[in-house]
């Protein structure tokens, strides 16, 4: 008995050991990658390696059974050690079946997993992976089997007899990265690194052509113009002829459907999103335009069968910039970008600024470089073309803009990029001009604008390109500055970010949630565009005040300015005298600063100075400064130097007649910018190689400084008496009256001739249009301001920020307008008829309206003497003067 009882004991023991066992099995799960794709003849490996592993997580029982099969092709394992194979021998099997204990032997065999399509073949095969016995699990996965591309074939069938297509209005950018993808029409006059404005994909057995806009396939509006093409693409796409006017076409648009009918096609279905899964089985070709914010599920999967497995044809555009300005989601969710992935066929970021009929002719010829050649690329980039190598960097740029996180491309891309990166130094000393070397920079860039703060570190070029902040400098455990709530825009702080360091910002509740802003560094332009680079393209970063406590770090550090957003005029965050925000910064560091009233020369020559950090500012109530500490070793009297440049602020806005200044110009010296020696805007950036010296004092105030005067200039420009090729033009008007008053012997040369009217006219005299465009126009302007007075300028351009205030229909709204209106304006500011001055001297288009109004004013008719005519001369508005 008490045997039998022990044996019982121990039989309920050990069912319960099974139970609880059962009970904690966890089921198998499958791990598989976003995409698998391949091309005809050609086999595909799913390995670790590759990113694009199967693999199997949870409990395995040694009696389940597990079957990996293919519909179309063969399946060869990696390895068959320790499994227990029941079908197949697990080499270029269409099933096989097996069993292991071991979940680590599974994934050994499949990490490593080779599919090889049948010969020739196309389309879209399933692999299926089924566990039975314990439990019961099914997953398929599609690849996409693309057949191969007769690029020159396809390019010519759709760019026959096609000149020109139209925009869309700004179109955005298209990459066509798959193997078996193509660049089919290339922007004209653009570098290859603009992308295609057309592309062209084999997917499976079927055909996808793309465009990017979302508007250019809007067949109603524009079939004028790219009908020719929407016809070559159809009949590509139906893999007929464009004589064949039967093809089966399903349609989103009906005013697209209805120009099609109107062309003769006699089969042309307007579909819908509810309807697509049913109207496809009996359509070639697909136009589904733009396909919105959204596409159901269904309707994909209905698509990728369509064009993958039955060899149909799909036409789209999409507009991956618009996905984000309108919509806020990431790129990869535009429905263009998860549909055509298989194709290779994407839509990201950026736009081109065409509008209207674009050129078409420049039809894309070379080496396609797709995602693998990229990837090639990355490993060892010697031997491609320059074109090529912008293109691989287009591409690059691309795929990480519409490929979502997951999809295996993107960690090999990360994979090589990482060990290659460090390697590209963008210094002085070694400018980067390589097309695919600039793009991992630019990469770089894009990743470090989004690292935490707490992960950033310096950069490995900072100390070279913007100066170190030695690691001995005193730290500011915590300060509390007053920023001036009374201004807008830029507000400086007097400390400095550590590049890699972690600065935290405090600010007083009324800051939080205003769209304000923390800034680190002013040099906020992207170099992008310049041939070569001798720093990285971007190393400005702000942060957003959305609390009030933030963590903000740069990797290449800078001056920390609070950014009260708006322009020179706008209405500040207070209009109350005196208002100002505390705001605490900790753990930075300080850098030469000195504000005009706020500091003496005692305290700039005791200490200011000399504070540690690799950028000095300079704050006046009207301009602001920021250069490389070095350049102010001799500055002995900031007070009279930032009293000098507060006066050219002051001097242009009296000219423009722009009262209510509540912001600083600021200036900001890198040691590269993105155009020229220096272009305005806020801040002005200037490349420090080409330009002076903004802290000396004695040679400013002696000389002057002209290209300074002049993009200050830019920003007093008004568009309504900007005439149209007249932005180098009228911004100099401001340039040449600073010239002639804040310097006490401004040289005679370069420029100089425009301070005095007599030289002005010996310039209107001995340039043309043709011979020097911007030096002509200025005599026109500086004519009228000579013989009249600046201050007659000023109160023409008064006349205009009056009307904008009081009433705006008033201002010019085009080219004509804007002549006729100065015309109209200054002649009566005058009292004096300049119609025929503009029109005959200067050849500027002024309407007959114009002029009739000026003449029904009875002004006498002017024209300046030359060489010149001085001294007392006694008329009356309404009589002329001989000589």
């Amino acid at each position: 008995m008490i045997f039998r009882r022990h044996a019982f004991a121990s039989k309920a023991a050990a069912l319960l050991a099974f139970a609880a066992t059962v009970a904690s099995a966890v089921p198998v799960a499958f791990d598989v990658p976003h995409a698998a794709v391949t091309s005809s003849d050609a086999s595909l490996a799913f390995s670790s390696a590759l990113f694009n592993a199967i693999s199997l997580t949870g409990d395995l029982d040694a009696s389940d059974s597990i079957e990996v099969a293919v519909d179309a092709g063969t399946l060869t394992l990696a390895k068959t050690d320790g499994l227990t194979l029941t079908s197949g021998d697990g080499i270029d099997d269409a099933s096989v079946t097996f069993s292991s204990s071991s979940l680590t032997d599974v994934n050994a065999a499949l990490d490593g997993l080779v599919y090889t399509p049948p010969p020739g073949y196309a389309g879209r095969p399933s692999l299926t992976l089924t566990i039975s016995g314990t439990q019961s699990q099914t997953i398929t996965i599609r690849i996409a089997v693309n057949a191969v591309m007769d690029a020159t074939a396809a390019r010519a069938a759709l760019t026959a007899g096609v000149t020109e297509i139209h925009s869309g209005q700004q179109p955005g950018k298209l990459v066509c990265y798959g193997e078996q993808a193509i660049n089919v029409i290339m922007y004209n006059g653009d570098d290859v690194g603009e992308g295609p404005m057309i592309g062209a994909a084999n997917w499976g057995n079927g055909r996808a052509v793309a465009m990017p806009d979302h508007q250019m396939l809007n067949m109603g509006s524009y079939g004028d113009v790219s009908g020719t093409f929407y016809k070559n693409a159809i009949a590509y796409l139906g893999k007929t002829t464009t004589s064949d006017l039967n093809v089966k076409i399903a349609i989103y648009d009906s005013a697209s459907a209805d120009w099609l009918t109107s062309q003769g096609y006699t089969n042309v279905v307007v579909t819908s999103e509810s309807n697509l899964v049913n109207d496809l089985p009996n359509a070639d070709v697909f136009i589904g335009g733009w396909m919105g914010t959204s596409e159901p599920a269904a309707n994909l999967d209905a698509l990728e069968d369509f064009v993958a497995v039955q060899g149909k044809g799909i036409f789209i555009a999409d507009y991956g910039v618009g996905y984000s300005w309108w919509w806020g989601k990431p790129y990869h969710q535009a429905p263009g970008n998860l549909l055509l992935r298989e194709a290779g066929l994407g839509f990201g970021d950026g736009y081109k600024y065409h509008f209207g009929n674009i050129d078409a002719t420049n039809v894309a010829s070379g080496n396609h470089v797709s995602a693998q050649t990229v990837l090639s690329m990355l490993q060892d980039s010697s031997g491609y073309t320059p074109d090529d190598l912008e293109m691989g960097g287009y591409v690059l740029d691309m795929l990480f803009d519409v490929l979502p996180e997951g999809d295996p491309l993107l960690p090999r891309m990360d994979q090589y990029f990482y060990a290659r990166i460090d390697t590209i130094n963008p210094t002085p000393s070694n400018p980067i001009g390589d097309a695919f070397e600039k793009a991992l920079l630019g990469r770089e860039s894009a990743i470090l604008l989004s690292t935490p703060p707490q992960d950033v570190v310096k950069h490995r070029v900072c100390d070279e390109v913007y100066g170190e902040v030695p690691s001995s400098a005193p730290r500011i455990a915590s300060r509390t500055v007053s920023i001036d709530m009374t201004r807008s825009r830029w507000q400086a702080t007097g400390l400095y970010n550590v590049p890699g360091e972690v600065t935290i910002v405090t600010v007083p509740p009324e800051l939080v949630g205003q769209g304000y802003r923390i800034r680190i560094n002013a040099h906020t332009d992207n170099i992008s565009k310049r041939d070569t680079w001798i720093r990285p393209p971007r190393v400005h970063r702000y942060y957003d005040i959305d609390s009030e406590v933030t963590q903000v770090a740069n990797a290449f550090g800078g001056a920390i300015f609070i950014d009260f957003k708006g322009n020179g005029f706008s209405t500040p965050p207070s209009e109350t005298p005196g208002t100002t925000a505390s705001v605490t910064i900790e753990n930075a560091a300080e850098h030469p600063y000195f504000v005009l009233g706020e500091h003496t020369n005692d305290d700039w020559m005791n200490g200011l100075k000399d504070k540690p950090a690799p950028y000095a500012v300079f704050v006046s109530e009207n301009f602001i400064f920021v250069q490389r500490s070095a350049e102010h070793a001799s500055l002995t009297q900031p007070h009279e130097l930032m009293t000098w440049w507060n006066n050219v602020t002051i001097t242009q806005d009296w000219l423009a007649s722009r009262p209510g200044r509540t912001s600083a110009e600021l200036t900001n010296v890198d040691i590269q910018n993105s155009a020229g020696a220096a272009h305005s805007g806020y801040p002005i950036q200037a490349y420090d190689k080409h330009w002076g010296n903004l802290a000396d004092y004695q040679d400013l105030s002696t000389g002057g400084s002209w290209g300074d005067f002049h993009e200050v200039g830019h920003n007093m420009q008004r568009g309504w008496w900007t005439f149209s090729g007249h932005g180098e033009v009228s911004n100099n008007i401001f340039s040449a009256y600073c010239l002639k008053t804040l310097p006490s012997s401004p040289s005679p040369g370069g420029w100089g001739w425009s301070i005095d009217a007599l030289t002005t006219m010996d310039r209107a005299v001995s340039v043309t249009a043709e011979s020097s465009y911007h030096s002509f126009w200025l005599t026109f302007w500086l004519n009228q301001a000579y013989w009249f007075g600046f201050d007659k300028l000023r109160d023409a351009f008064g006349t205009y920020e009056y009307d904008n205030v009081n009433d705006s229909s008033k201002l010019p709204s085009n080219d004509q307008e804007e002549h006729d209106q100065w015309i109209v304006r200054f002649s009566t500011i005058v009292g004096h008829d300049i119609s025929r001055y503009a029109k005959d001297v200067y050849g500027l288009s002024v309407s007959d309206d114009a002029v009739n109004q000026v003449a029904a004013m009875n002004l006498p008719d002017w024209m300046p003497a030359y060489p010149g005519i001085y001294g007392s001369h006694g008329t009356s508005p309404t009589e002329s003067i001989a000589f």
